[in-house]
């Protein structure tokens, strides 16, 4: 049985994003003090023997920044934490302690031992209560500062059994299943090396390369000696490795996932990543006419550049079901 291979040229586009904040504070640092809620000022959270004071870094609240990503109902670990850069007036021991925020704090201590800008790492704890987007307050000698992290939605245990994709970019719905009434299939096909790149892609039959087409694609790599492994080896291939989502196009280990949207715009997920995962949920052996596939559930968070402007989104929520072959 001959085999598609679904091909997309690919270009690679760096962007490089600023940090910001909620709360844009327009001075010169150190800043002057800033009001809290109602015109009041807070106390600040640091000893006595120490002082720092928040500043404006790129036109930013102390160009603070939330790092690691927020699950609804999954307890935080050491990759979620806040950094922020203060302006250190007198060296010694310090200590902030964020309030909680939708069930998440964060604290951190130290000792200042040079003053001028530093920057200082509060790790999170807690559990995020809500899907949305958050506000934690800050304090320090000036007044108050804060910063916003998005608390995502629980990831699924099980999703549709039907070939499809769903997603959310900036709020909107990316889905299509691929049924007999659809107008849409899923196709599967391999590298004829003995290294494996495996490529799964549903696409419009009636015209899957022409415009106002959708294609949505994902290739998973890399597999040694994938001509010569059995199926027990392949399915143990996307069930048991770690499948991270690969920054180049060039890249063959990791994974790659690709659309072409109704406007023949393409999106990529081969650029610089941060805070993004996949994993596979299962995978169903199936024996087609003699060939051995495998119905692969997935889910995944990335970011997506657009191949034509550079623009970057954030990919959130992302499942599928695909089928994958064994070469």
């Amino acid at each position: 049985m001959k085999k598609n291979v679904l091909a997309l040229s690919l270009q690679i586009i760096f962007v490089f994003l600023l940090s910001s904040c909620a709360k844009e504070i327009v001075s010169d640092y150190p800043l002057s003090l800033n009001p809290g809620p109602n015109g009041t000022t807070t106390t600040p959270n640091q000893p006595a023997d120490s002082k720092y004071e928040f500043v404006a870094v790129n036109g930013a609240c102390s160009n603070a920044t939330v790092e690691g990503i927020f699950t609804e109902g999954k307890a935080v670990t050491e990759t979620n934490f806040l950094l922020v850069t203060v302006y250190v007036t007198k060296t010694g021991p310090w200590s902030m302690t964020t309030p909680v925020a939708n069930g998440v704090s964060f604290s951190g201590q130290g000792t200042f031992t040079a003053t001028g800008l530093q920057s200082i790492k509060l790790p999170a704890t807690g559990t995020p209560v809500k899907p949305q987007v958050t506000t934690v307050a800050m304090t320090a000698s000036n007044g108050n500062c804060s910063v916003n992290f998005t608390v995502e939605d629980s990831a699924p245990t099980n999703i549709a059994d039907d070939f499809h994709f769903k997603f959310i970019i900036d709020g909107k719905t990316y889905e299509q299943l691929a049924t007999n009434t659809s107008g849409y299939t899923c196709g599967a096909s391999s590298n004829s090396t003995t290294v494996g790149v495996f490529s799964s892609a549903i696409y419009n039959t009636a015209n899957p390369f022409g415009d106002k087409t959708k294609v949505f694609m994902v290739d998973i790599g890399l597999m040694p000696n994938a001509q010569t492994a059995s199926t027990d080896q392949f399915k143990s291939f996307f069930t048991t490795t770690n499948h991270p989502i690969a920054e180049s196009a060039a890249a063959t280990t990791g994974v790659i996932i690709t659309m072409s949207d109704v406007d023949n715009t393409i999106w990529t997920s081969a650029t610089a990543q941060s805070n993004t995962s996949f994993k596979v949920l299962s995978a169903e052996p199936l024996n087609l006419t003699g060939i051995y596939y495998l119905k692969v559930k997935m889910i995944f968070t990335c970011k997506f550049v657009n191949l034509g402007t550079g623009a970057v989104k954030e990919v959130k929520n992302g499942e599928a079901t695909m089928l994958f072959v064994k070469p």
